[in-house]
């Protein structure tokens, strides 16, 4: 692909990069933020950003590869339900707005996905037009529209091993969600606007995402998903993997080795590959668990022993989890350009901290 020049593109990126983890996670709780759709800041005005910046810089030359393009883009406002595509999307903290910003969950605080409940997928959500309100329908359900309530009862509510706060919807949001996953007790959430949730130290120190499971992005590319259907009995569509950046163009499985790259104007980085459970399994169309693809097909060619990923050799991986260094907008058709690589097998071993 073209070799191009930019200086300089990198250098917010390093901000974010060495953003201390014990800066984040004693700011919980963001009291600054403020109007109807909050933009928080990634930056960090500090000698050591900029010294780690200006390396950087020189390591790279300012030199990238295009290796590609934006061919799809991606949110899915509640955790686990319908995704909306977008032309064009608007970059935060936390990752694209409105992404994973709402949630199903119990009176406990456990979290709930496809993984149990597959007919999660078949709940369809659209914003009104100020994004001050939520329209939901599914099957059999009557449509409803919640108004979106970002200050109220707060729940404590986790993802995996991360505690979050969240901001209850109401009463009628949860009757209809208990009534149509058949669940007794189900609450909808939004993330508390000024709530911070750290992604993992061991990954991505510095970073925050919302109710996403690990990291703010995931990046799928068509080739790897030709070449996983090229082996598969069963033709896999890519809103199997509900990725929120899909690129067009690249070699099939080159994403495994993208280290720091642009897309746009906005510098990103690939945090590790994306492991894999069942949900790729379930019919977005219909709701329904298919049975054992494309897993089984993934299992044959896509552990971590087959890739080299030794953190995790027994996982199976499709996709690349990434992060962030500026607000800003990604559209469809930007560039996706690569400044540095690092093959899968460069990451060290899991260890008990992981």
């Amino acid at each position: 692909m073209e070799a191009v020049s930019s200086p300089l593109v990198l250098y917010a990126f390093v901000g974010t990069a060495v953003l201390s983890a014990a800066y984040i996670l004693c700011c919980k709780r963001n009291k600054s933020i403020s109007g109807d759709d909050p933009v928080l800041s990634l930056k960090a005005e500090t000698s050591e950003v900029l010294r780690n910046a200006q390396k950087l810089a020189v390591e790279l030359k300012g030199k990238g590869e295009q290796v590609g393009t934006v061919s799809h883009l991606y949110i899915y406002p509640i955790k686990s339900c319908k995704g909306i595509r977008l032309e064009s999307a608007e970059l935060f903290a936390r990752g694209i707005m409105h992404d994973r910003q709402f949630m199903v969950a119990d009176e406990s605080g456990n979290f709930y996905t496809q993984r149990g409940l597959p007919t999660m997928a078949l709940i369809d959500v659209q914003f009104s037009r100020d994004f001050k309100s939520l329209k939901l329908t599914a099957p059999g359900m009557l449509p409803i529209e919640v108004p979106i309530q970002r200050q109220g009862l707060e729940r404590i509510v986790r993802v995996w091993g991360d505690q979050c706060v969240g901001v209850d919807q109401g009463e009628v949001a949860a009757e209809w969600l208990s009534a149509y996953l058949n669940k007794s007790g189900l609450k909808l959430v939004r993330f508390a606007d000024d709530f911070v949730r750290p992604t993992s130290l061991s990954y991505a120190p510095g970073y925050q995402t919302g109710f996403a499971d690990g990291f703010p992005f995931l990046i799928a590319a068509e080739s790897s998903l030709a070449d996983l259907n090229n082996r598969c009995p069963e033709h896999i569509p890519m809103n199997r993997f509900r990725p929120n950046i899909v690129v067009n163009g690249s070699t099939a499985w080159d994403e495994d080795e993208w280290d720091v790259l642009q897309i746009g104007k906005i510098p990103m980085k690939m945090v590790k590959p994306c492991s894999r459970c069942k949900m790729p399994s379930t019919n977005q169309e219909t709701g329904v668990q298919t049975g054992v693809e494309p897993m089984e097909t993934l299992r044959s060619f896509r552990t971590g022993k087959h890739i080299q990923y030794m953190r995790s050799p027994n996982e199976i991986y499709f996709g690349q989890n990434a992060v962030h260094s500026e607000n800003g907008t990604i559209k469809i058709g930007d560039p996706v350009m690569v400044y540095s690589r690092r093959p899968l097998s460069e990451f060290p071993p899991r260890n008990k901290d992981d």
